[in-house]
């Protein structure tokens, strides 16, 4: 049975352009900032590495250059080429899943005193201003991407902004249960 992941869909995208070690990889998803769009984390990077090149999806080549350790090289197959293209269709057919991992935060705020719920609210209000000003500065840098990577910046900066609004809001409500 197929592995249908995101972290998939990632690293087979990447690798249709290259042939890339697990370390250039993981540098490459992170320096383009994927790692905040997509939930990817260095260990699932070299885990499903290893599981792509064991169900074929890839092909690995240790290589040594220099005074430089081994390192393996992974390649994409036409097995991992028909795959890609078949995770491609899989999320533009599903069911579009939105969590927040922040949620499981609001869910219990009755639970401790209204002082304290409004401090952490404010605190994560901050946390999504600081967010919305980095998502500016990237989108405003990201004039030279591909029209692709462009709009998932411009998606997580209006969905950040209402964000601010919806917390914006649980703010006021808390602070009218206070006075």
């Amino acid at each position: 049975m197929r592995c249908l992941s995101a972290i998939n869909l990632v690293l087979l995208g990447f690798l249709l352009d290259d042939s890339l070690s697990a370390y250039d990889l993981d540098k490459l998803i992170d320096g383009n900032q994927i790692k905040q769009m997509v939930k990817i984390s260095t260990p699932a990077i070299y885990k499903n590495l290893l599981k792509l090149n064991d169900n074929g999806y890839l092909a690995a080549q240790t290589v040594k250059e220099g005074e430089m350790p081994e390192k393996t090289i992974y390649r994409i197959t036409e097995l991992g080429r028909q795959y890609f293209v078949e995770l491609m269709y899989k999320y533009a057919g599903e069911k579009i899943k939105v969590n927040f991992d922040i949620n499981a935060l609001i869910i219990n705020l009755d639970k401790i005193d209204n002082d304290k719920a409004l401090r952490m609210l404010e605190n994560i209000r901050n946390g999504f201003y600081y967010q919305q000003k980095a998502l500016v500065e990237q989108v405003l840098s990201s004039k030279l991407l591909p029209l692709s990577k462009r709009t998932v910046f411009r998606q997580f900066q209006l969905i950040n902004q209402s964000l601010i609004q919806w917390i914006e809001e649980l703010i006021q409500e808390y602070q009218a249960k206070i006075s």
